[in-house]
């Protein structure tokens, strides 16, 4: 049954490319072939925040087309852009071979998060949630609303996030796990820089990053 309201959905409204609206094959696909063709993968990095505490950081490919339109899309309250980030990030790079406890957005300020509606790191990591199978934990929230990092220096962009993050949870249960932090892009990695220092406190095991694009 459900396969067949599948195929009615897609006769009514057939799928297409997210990108350049293309007509797709199957309602399962995002981009059609020409532009995942277009998409340069890149190697999982290092990620580091102290001599001892070294993470990787899995991204789908650069900040460029037709990623970069699909992460812009947030300004124009587009979530259904976001759902379709997180299922590329998933699909296309290796973070489905990788070994993780819980899934931790990067929050919005609540002002932001009021006048687009939801958060695209939020969105996303729902769902790799999904994929996956592991929890999303909202451990972390803003504490302050910070001014745009486009633009700003490296300097500039650590003076930005200083106490930026607070931390929301505590406990033992949480002591020896691994996170998968998720976020939209990373240019410096400032922004999860901070956000990672703020759990540090909890001795987890490891961490991990997800990103759509890593600007290279």
């Amino acid at each position: 049954m459900k396969r067949i309201v599948g195929y009615i959905r897609d006769f009514l409204a057939p799928p297409c490319c997210a990108y350049c609206s293309t007509f797709l094959h199957s309602s399962h696909e995002i981009l059609c072939s020409l532009c995942n063709q277009s998409i340069q993968s890149i190697t999982t990095s290092p990620f580091k925040i102290t001599e001892k505490t070294q993470g990787k950081v899995f991204a789908i490919s650069d900040y460029k087309d037709p990623l970069r339109s699909l992460v812009l899309a947030k300004h124009n309250r587009n979530r259904i852009a976001s759902q379709q980030l997180g299922k590329l990030l998933w699909k296309q790079t290796d973070l489905k071979f990788a070994e993780f406890d819980y899934i931790v957005p990067l929050p919005l300020h609540w002002t932001r998060y009021a006048w687009r509606w939801f958060n695209q790191a939020e969105v996303m990591a729902d769902e790799i949630a999904i994929l996956s199978g592991k929890p999303v934990l909202h451990l972390i929230e803003r504490s302050r609303r910070t001014v745009s990092q486009t633009g700003l220096s490296r300097k500039e962009r650590k003076n930005n996030m200083q106490n930026a993050f607070v931390l929301k949870e505590k406990g033992n249960h949480l002591k020896g796990k691994t996170f998968l932090f998720i976020d939209d892009v990373m240019t410096t990695g400032t922004t999860l820089h901070a956000a990672i220092e703020v759990v540090r406190p909890l001795k987890i095991k490891n961490f991990l990053v997800g990103v759509a694009c890593r600007v290279l």
